[in-house]
């Protein structure tokens, strides 16, 4: 994708540091900081997952709502939307 193939999804950490808890809708702004080759489709008001396992459970994963800053854990077969992200290298 891109030329590139070592895309990965990210952390609960790099997901949540797109958000701006001090705003009134915290993750209004998370659209203009992902690339603009990536597209907005669906990103805002959807779940969005991260890599980053559920320790009390291995069934579940983190993720994030960016139109309110929601974060949880829910179960892995669950529908949401991914970002992909790479290191710039």
């Amino acid at each position: 994708m891109c030329g590139y193939n070592d895309w990965r999804i990210p952390t609960l950490q790099e997901l949540v540091s797109l958000v701006n808890y001090g705003d009134y809708l915290p993750g209004h702004g998370v659209t203009t900081k992902i690339s603009p080759l990536m597209g907005t489709s669906g990103l805002v008001s959807s779940t969005n997952w991260s890599s980053t396992t559920y320790a009390a459970d291995s069934n579940y994963a983190w993720a994030i709502d960016f139109e309110t800053g929601r974060v949880r854990y829910m179960l892995k077969k669950t529908s949401g939307a991914i970002i992909l992200v790479r290191e710039d290298k």
